[in-house]
């Protein structure tokens, strides 16, 4: 019984002085070598990742790849600074945000250029001559020049006198 137990202690001890025998400086070093290329091969991929979602200019896409490949470390770090701050799908979205506050400034202003019937309050245009609805005449003459003018405007588009307000 006492030469099992100490063969079992004696085989764990020859097997940690064989691993450590085993590492060496170059096993070390290789180990690190290893690592660091993975590292680096990681830092290519990402790049290529994020530039390609951050911008569709190819050149761009090229030279930031080639920038961490070669200039590996502070290629990386240059990168990061000079890499474009939008994702492509985030400036499509604000293009498209823009485009829609655009078109809803176009229909405010055709809204703000519909007009209403003095009698019936029905919509009309603007260069109506009577009420399609209740068929209210919808012109007036000017007091001062005598031309023909619609009773929603205004002024008098050709003596510029200011017309009595239209009833409701």
């Amino acid at each position: 019984m006492q030469e099992n137990l100490q063969y079992i202690p004696d085989t764990q001890w020859q097997f940690s002085e064989r691993f450590t025998e085993m590492i060496t400086f170059e096993s070390f070093f290789m180990f690190w070598v290893i690592y660091v290329f993975i590292i680096w091969l990681t830092m290519i991929f990402w790049v290529t990742m994020d530039v390609s979602n951050r911008s569709s200019n190819f050149f761009l896409q090229l030279m930031s790849i080639l920038l961490v490949t070669i200039l590996w470390p502070l290629g990386f770090l240059l990168y990061l600074i000079v890499r474009p701050s939008n994702i492509v799908n985030k400036q499509f979205l604000s293009e498209i945000e823009h485009n829609l506050s655009i078109l809803w400034h176009i229909v405010e202003k055709s809204r703000k250029g519909l007009y209403f019937c003095p009698k019936c309050s029905a919509q009309i245009s603007q260069t109506a001559k009577s009420c399609p609805k209740c068929k209210e005449n919808l012109e007036q003459k000017c007091k001062k020049c005598g031309n023909v003018v619609l009773q929603m405007w205004k002024n008098c588009p050709f003596c510029s006198q200011k017309l009595p307000k239209q009833k409701k």
